[in-house]
Order: C-alpha cells, then structure tokens, then sequence
C-alpha cells in the first residue's frame, strides 16, 4: 500500500526521444520481451524514484520500500524470462529455420558475432554508394535495351499524360477511417532522415482538426512530394555466406510510408482485374506455397523447366515503363500523378558502422523498404507476363523476380525464351544467363545428344541435375535423399546443444 501511495503522482516519461537520432536506447531494447511489459517498466520506475528518495532521506523505512520495489522488479523481470524461455522452447519444432534456432542458441549462450570493423568505413561508405547508384543507373543498361526503351519512349509518355489529366473515380479526398487503417499497420520500425516514428504520427492523428490527413491530401492533389520523402538512407545488411557482399535496405520515412499504404488500398481496387493470375508474390492468396504446388502440378518427366534469374530486377526497373503500364490498367488523375512524383528525384546515402557517405541520385529501381515498392514492381513482372503468347505447351509462374517457365519441348523452349528476351528488352529487365538455368527432367534414354539453348545475343544456357526454387529443392531422387540427412544431421547437432551435449 506505500508503494501504491507513492505511485499516486502522475508518471514522469522515461526521457525525451531525439528523432534525429537513429541509433537511441530504444533500439536497443526492442528485441528483449520483458521491456515491453508496462508492469516491468512500472516498477522500476518505482525503483529508481525510491532509490533518489532514499538518498535524501537516509531513514530505514524509505529504505525498506526501495528494497521491496527492487526485488518487486526482479522477481517480475525473473517470470518474463521464464515465460520467453518456455515459449521459445515451445517454439523449435521440424518448420523452424536452421538459422534462426542457432542464432537463438547462441544468443542464449553468449556467443555474440558482430561485424568486423572496416579500417575505413566512411570510404567503405562511398564505395557502396557509388557502386549501387552505378547499378540504377540507366547508362548501365546494355545499348540494345537503351534503344528499345527509346523507341517506345514517346507513346509511352503520351499516354501517361493523356491519363494524368483524365477525371478518375480516385480523385477524392483521403478519410480519417483511411489513414487510421494506415497507421494500424504501421509497426515499430526505425525512422527515416525526418526521424518521425509511427508513434508521433499517432499522436498528431489526436490533435483537433486532424493537420496530418490535411497534409496528406494537400501532397496527394499536388502529387508533389517533400524531399524528405525521397530521400532515404541505405543500411548494408551482410549477404549470408558472402564476403563483402551486402543487401541494400533502405529506410524510408515512416511518415510517407503511412500515406504510401493509403495510396496502395486505392491502387490495388483499381489494378487487381488487370493482375495475371500467374503473378505471385506480395499478393494476398499467392504466397510461395501456391507457387510451388502449381510447379509440382506441371512438373513431369517430359518437361524442360526454365528458372529466369533477372540482374539486379528491384534496381533497374524502369520507372517510366511501370508509369505507362499504370497508365494501361486505367490509373491515372491524382493517384497516377502521385505514384510519379514518388518514383522520381530519388536520393540516398548509405550508413555503413556509423558513417553517412554522401547522397547519389538513383535514376532506376523502385526503393527496397517502401511500402508501393513491390506492388509497382510486379506491375513490370505482369507487363512480363502479359507479353508472353498464351499457347498450351507453356506456362509460367513469377514470384516477384524469380520466374519459372515450362514447356513440353526443345523447340518450344527456345521460341518462348527468345520471345521473353525481347519482352526483357523492351520493359528495361536485364536477363542474368549465367544464374538461368534449365532443367530437364526427361528419362536419360530419351535425352540423346544435348540441345544447347542459344539466345539471340548468343549466349547459351546451362542445364541442370537439380535446381534450388524458392526455397524448394528439384533435383534427383539420390541428391533429394542425401540433402534430407544433411538437414537431419544438422537439426540435430541444434538439439544435442540445447540439451547440454557436444554438437557432434
């Protein structure tokens, strides 16, 4: 009951937040479950608040209720731990990835591996930069591309500006109901440049007039958007296995991811008739499983089965080509202008151990970490599709940029590959023929003398025994069966350590 008397003056905050900063304590405790428990937090504030008492006043009582409110706290912070141990244990059965059980081991064990510091990570910084704003970068294109995206360049941009200036059903002020969905989505994720987290925007969503939906309606029929929410910052996440190899992760500002899921609602209402339904991927109903059921369907032992690996697909798709085919699915008024002013004046900088290099125009690509990105990256995968011709001895299945074609013959692979060649061309993709592969499952009695595909730019494609598709291994019964041991081996090397054995 002293405890609850001295909790009767109103909570002081923990601290103020420095939105600018990107790195601050909160970050750092975010991945640990007893820090979200309001109770834990509750107490130790009561703690610490005894503890400066106590120094003041040196009396044996107020020392007795900072002793209460400290065992208080651990005794709870004790109970979370057990709780999060017991449900990670609950938690490893046959579907959990053999990474994460062994990140999880060691966490728990202590073994923490952190990157190793570069000797000259601003440099490092520059280098990445430069390097992937070389890769969006349209002069990069092979000139066969280039001139095809030139030639079309003109109906293209015809077309999109007939559509901007078009009346659409779309071209209505955004709701309250509308961005209060938005913001439900909206997880706890680091900021942007602006440092605005989805937690200020909740509470400007509080304030009387609501300025926040104004402000996003006042951007959306403009379709001018604030340099602060084309700027975005790139975090190089380590490439598994890869040496000196990294992933492109931007962070984008939260407060134009907010308005970024708005606009995509309206989108997807206006698109999805357009969708092929061999399009997978980022889609509600098409997940990776149903790609890989459809595979397993179509899949017999008189196929040739063609995996298309595209170069760089996120970094060089052409934003004018996924404007136009906006254009094409009938998009267009303030939610066609709106998606152009997202798509241009691009700019980002890479934070690399804590050193910002300097900011690069990206001319191409769609922004890895937007909410719209995906979603106008298929737009260029179902442009893809659709040009492929619809004939019964082919199919093919896209999930997001890895493509699998089927077709029942040789002659029949070599048509359809050069028809996707010149479809690639002209939509600004890049096809990578040395990660395409081709499978051929036909009886060694019947394959003969090997065929070899030959695109029209000469280059020839490999055949395989077995092929890694989305996670999903295709090979041979006698690799199928020596693959199941090695994961079996391994899973169970996971559970000797968590029971207290050797490994091996």
């Amino acid at each position: 009951s002293s405890i609850q008397n001295y909790l009767e003056p109103p909570l002081k905050p923990l601290g103020t937040l420095n939105p600018t900063n990107f790195h601050n304590n909160y970050t750092s405790f975010k991945n640990h479950t007893y820090y979200s428990d309001f109770k834990l937090r509750t107490l130790k504030r009561t703690a610490r608040r005894l503890g400066l008492a106590y120094r003041k006043h040196r009396t044996p009582g107020m020392l007795r209720l900072f002793q209460i409110a400290l065992a208080a706290a651990r005794e709870r912070m004790t109970e979370l731990r057990q709780t999060d141990w017991e449900k990670f244990v609950n938690g490893l059965n046959a579907h959990t990835p053999l990474s994460r059980a062994w990140r999880d081991i060691n966490r728990i064990k202590g073994n923490r591996t952190g990157q190793i510091a570069h000797p000259h990570p601003l440099h490092r910084a520059n280098e990445l930069v430069s390097a992937w704003a070389a890769t969006s970068s349209y002069d990069n294109l092979p000139s066969t591309t280039q001139a095809k995206l030139n030639d079309k360049y003109d109906a293209r941009e015809r077309l999109v500006c007939f559509m901007l200036s078009k009346a659409d059903d779309c071209n209505i002020p955004f709701t309250n109901y509308e961005l209060d969905a938005a913001l439900t989505k909206g997880n706890s994720t680091s900021p942007g440049e602006d440092g605005i987290t989805y937690n200020i925007l909740r509470l400007l969503c509080r304030v009387p007039g609501n300025p926040l939906l104004e402000l996003y309606n006042m951007r959306y029929v403009t379709g001018e958007l604030p340099q602060s929410w084309t700027n975005s910052f790139i975090i190089p996440i380590p490439k598994p296995n890869q040496q000196n190899a990294f992933r492109p992760i931007s962070l984008t500002s939260c407060l134009c991811k907010t308005f970024e899921r708005m606009i995509l609602n309206r989108l997807m209402y206006r698109i999805k008739q357009f969708l092929s339904p061999r399009l997978h991927g980022f889609m509600h109903g098409r997940s990776v499983h149903h790609c890989i059921a459809t595979f397993l369907t179509l899949h017999t032992d008189s196929s040739y089965t063609t995996f298309l690996d595209l170069k760089s697909a996120f970094d060089v798709a052409n934003r004018h080509v996924i404007i136009s085919e906006l254009a094409r699915m009938d998009v267009g008024g303030w939610l066609l202008r709106w998606i152009k002013g997202y798509l241009s004046n691009r700019k980002s900088s890479v934070l690399f151990q804590g050193h910002r290099s300097v900011t690069k125009d990206f001319e191409l690509g769609t922004p890895q970490g937007g909410v719209l990105s995906p979603t106008l990256f298929n737009i260029l995968i179902n442009a893809l599709l659709n040009a492929m011709p619809s004939q019964p001895h082919h199919y093919v299945i896209s999930f997001a940029d890895d493509i699998m074609i089927h077709t029942t013959g040789f002659s029949n692979t070599q048509n359809i590959l050069n028809h996707v060649l010149a479809s690639c061309q002209d939509l600004g993709l890049i096809i990578s023929t040395d990660k395409t592969k081709i499978l051929n499952r036909r009886p060694p009695r019947q394959r003969g003398t090997v065929r070899q595909i030959q695109l029209h730019d000469g280059s020839l494609l490999e055949y395989v025994s077995r092929y890694r598709y989305l996670g999903f291994e295709v090979p041979l019964l006698g690799p199928v069966v020596t693959r199941l041991c090695r994961q079996y081996e391994e899973r169970l090397r996971a559970l000797r350590v968590v029971a207290g054995f050797h490994p091996r």
